[in-house]
């Protein structure tokens, strides 16, 4: 269990303002998807949410997730979405946008990965780790008040216990998506399909709808892959350090730099609409806890020589 430091909420308040101010194989690799880099700069006019097509399939002991299916472990009442392997442009074109959302650069993902339907739940968390530091209690609401440590023990954890399940993957284990995955499936992946326009409070819980508060996840609707919340509510740690995109096509592009600062995504019920993108970027540090920030997991192919 990591052990949990102290949390001040009012100091945490104010360092966040701080912050915020400053494939199959018969896929053709790496052609960009469909989807325009141009709509993530459009807050309150973003492409519609839709359900998954695919049904999730409940995963009992002893069964192992099928590739390139959606899956439930029924025992946890957590949903699994798959994400089919493929290339996108990471990253803003506008020129209006933040500085460490650019160059725009063309990212290919090499595997295929599951990502959560929605951000971690209280009773999850505290299913796993035996506590819940959320400001803002409620078993259904996002967990949050947890730094990137905290978030990566928890993945730790649930890889364990899926483990002695016999439900990993052979090569997979639970962990927090990179930000090329967290985007490319904020994005809708690589599912050729036309969205509806909707505004962003049908979308995201922010600034101005919120009432300040977290809310029960999957209560806004979803996007293209079924995925609830990847804007506002929370914003979602990602594994990776704080670092320039790369500007070149890049293959499983994860952030490497000398410094500490870890990424969040997506916005938060603490955001201005603005920051509510696909492609907005907050930096932080990895022990900061904060209770507009939380996390979703992701079930990967990790190399040996990667990381834990």
């Amino acid at each position: 269990m990591y052990p949990g430091s102290p949390r001040d909420t009012a100091a945490k308040s104010a360092l966040i303002i701080i912050l915020i101010a400053g494939c199959s194989s018969q896929e053709e690799l790496p052609q960009a998807s469909e989807h325009k880099t141009q709509a993530e700069d459009r807050p309150v006019n973003e492409p519609a949410e839709h359900p998954s097509p695919i049904q999730a399939r409940g995963v009992q002991p002893g069964s192992s997730p099928i590739m390139g299916e959606n899956f439930t472990l029924t025992d946890l009442l957590m949903d699994m979405i798959w994400v089919k392997r493929g290339s996108f442009t990471m990253g803003s074109v506008n020129s209006k946008s933040p500085q460490n959302e650019k160059p725009a650069s063309l990212i290919t993902l090499s595997k295929g990965f599951w990502i959560a339907k929605t951000e971690t739940r209280q009773d999850l968390y505290k299913r796993l780790m035996n506590e819940n530091p959320s400001q803002y209690k409620g078993p259904n609401q996002p967990v949050e008040n947890v730094a990137f440590y905290d978030a990566r023990e928890f993945c730790r954890q649930l890889t364990g216990i899926e483990k002695e399940q016999q439900r990993l993957p052979v090569g997979y284990r639970y962990q927090l998506p990179t930000e090329a995955q967290w985007e490319f499936a904020a994005k809708g992946g690589m599912l050729d399909k036309k969205e509806k326009v909707s505004i962003l409070t049908d979308v995201a819980w922010h600034r101005k709808n919120s009432n300040n508060i977290t809310h029960p996840v999957a209560v806004k609707a979803c996007n293209v892959l079924g995925l609830h919340d990847m804007r506002g509510n929370v914003f979602e740690l990602c594994d990776g350090l704080a670092a320039p995109y790369p500007g070149r096509h890049v293959i499983d592009w994860k952030g490497k730099s000398l410094n500490r600062m870890r990424v969040a995504r997506g916005g938060s019920w603490f955001s201005n609409p603005q920051e509510c993108t696909k492609t907005f970027r907050l930096e932080l540090p990895p022990d900061y806890q904060m209770a507009h920030v939380g996390f979703r997991v992701a079930l990967v192919f990790v190399k040996e020589t990667d990381n834990p």
